[in-house]
C-alpha cells in the first residue's frame, strides 16, 4: 500500500526507495540560491537551509538537521525521512518548496 507522497515506478512495480534514486552534485553557486529561511504555512514555524561540505542541510525549529540530495535542480530528498521537496522558482529566484510526502507547504522569507 502507498503512504501519501510515495512515489511508484510502474515499470518495475514498486515504491521507489532510497537505493533506487538517482542524485546529481550542484555547484556551490547553485545550491546558494536555496539557501535561507522558510516559513510552513500551516503553522508558522520556520526553517534554514544552509550549505555544509557541498550538500544542503535543513535545520528545523528544534536545532535538528538533515541533509537533502538533489535529483534534479527541483527535486531533493530526505533520506532520513523518506521524504521528497520540490522547489517552486519564480524565473531562477526559489520561492518555497513542497513536501510532496506530508502535503506541507513552505514559502522563502527575505
Amino acid at each position: 500500500m502507498l503512504r501519501r507522497g510515495q512515489e511508484y515506478d510502474l515499470a518495475t512495480r514498486k515504491v521507489i526507495q532510497f537505493d533506487d534514486r538517482n542524485f546529481i552534485n550542484l555547484t556551490t553557486s547553485v545550491l546558494e540560491k536555496y539557501c535561507g529561511d522558510y516559513r510552513r504555512i500551516r503553522d508558522g514555524n520556520i526553517l534554514n537551509i544552509s550549505i555544509r561540505d557541498n550538500e544542503l542541510f535543513v535545520e528545523q525549529w528544534n536545532d535538528y538537521s538533515y541533509s537533502i540530495k538533489a535529483e534534479s535542480e527541483k527535486m531533493f530528498y530526505a533520506s532520513r525521512f523518506n521524504l521528497s521537496m520540490e522547489f517552486r522558482m519564480s524565473g531562477q529566484e526559489v520561492i518555497g518548496f513542497d513536501v510532496l510526502t506530508h502535503g506541507d507547504r513552505f514559502e522563502k522569507i527575505e
